[in-house]
C-alpha cells in the first residue's frame, strides 16, 4: 500500500516490524495458478495497525488467511507512523 504511493516503508533508522501474526493455511495452490490476494486494515494507531490478507485461487476459493501487525520503530521502541503514511494505511483500498 506504501509502495503504491510512492513511499517506503522504511524512514532513515526507522521502520516496521511484524508484532503479531496469526496464519491459516486453509488449501493448497498449484503452480502457475493465477492468485488472487485482498487486504483489509483492521485497525490503525498512532505507532501500529492491523491488516487482513486473503488469498483467493482461480475458482475464488479462500486458500489462505492471515491478521497481521506491525509496529513503527526507532531504536528498538515504537515511536509515531509519519502523519503521510498512516493517512495511506487509514485510507486504503483493496486494489484488486
Amino acid at each position: 500500500m506504501l509502495f503504491l504511493k510512492g513511499l517506503s516503508p522504511k524512514n532513515g533508522d526507522a521502520f516496521f516490524v511484524v508484532r503479531d501474526l496469526k496464519a491459516i493455511f486453509l488449501k493448497s495452490a498449484t503452480l502457475g495458478e493465477l492468485l488472487s490476494i485482498k487486504t483489509k486494515v483492521l485497525s490503525t494507531t498512532r505507532a501500529s495497525f492491523a491488516l487482513l490478507q486473503e488469498i483467493y485461487n482461480e475458482k475464488s476459493e479462500k486458500i489462505f488467511s492471515m491478521e497481521i501487525k506491525l509496529v513503527y520503530i526507532k531504536n528498538s521502541k515504537p515511536i509515531r507512523i509519519d502523519e503521510e503514511m498512516l493517512k495511506i494505511v487509514e485510507n486504503f483500498t483493496d486494489q484488486t
